[in-house]
């Protein structure tokens, strides 16, 4: 899955909450971003800016469907991941038995355990809301690149772990 389709089988509350979180967390992310989309159309930025906020989020959130954002909808997802949601990036690789420092691991093993990963999915389920876990799961499976089948086969076979299934 390419980083646009993130956004673009997301619920816009989510998108919604991951602009509001660069905008109000990591500030010159969120204006890099902004200048980056709007770059990409052929605007300046000051376009996008001059917006009332929820505007300026609709806006970001619709850019970030379009294939030509893709390179900046990965740093979207991956800063709000890896900074905004670290506790659930270290469940995550806690319940795999892998070392790691909230979430940021050096190495990933060669293989997982099929039954410590189903185990650690359903513990994500149960502590974070839904559509973050299912956005975590399919960017960890896309970073992985096919390195581990059996946890590509467990989201295959979860209805939870599909976009558009989640209840929030």
């Amino acid at each position: 899955m390419k980083y646009n389709e993130f956004f673009a089988n997301m619920s816009p509350d989510l998108g919604a909450k991951i602009l509001e979180y660069l905008r109000e967390e990591q500030r010159e992310a969120y204006k890099q971003v902004l200048a980056g989309l709007a770059s990409k159309r052929k605007l300046r930025p000051v376009f996008v800016q001059r917006k009332p906020r929820d505007k300026q989020i609709e806006w970001l959130f619709s850019a970030l469907k379009l294939p030509m954002s893709a390179e900046i909808g990965e740093q979207v997802l991956s800063l709000f991941l890896m900074q905004g949601r670290n506790p659930m990036l270290g469940q995550f690789m806690d319940d795999l038995g892998i070392e790691n420092e909230e979430g940021t691991v050096e190495d990933l093993p060669d293989t997982l355990n099929a039954d410590k990963t189903k185990q650690a999915i359903d513990n994500l389920f149960e502590k974070f809301p839904d559509e973050e876990v299912v956005v975590y799961l399919h960017m960890f499976k896309g970073q992985a690149g096919g390195a581990y089948p059996e946890f590509d086969e467990i989201l295959d076979r979860d209805p939870r772990c599909n976009f558009g299934s989640t209840k929030g």
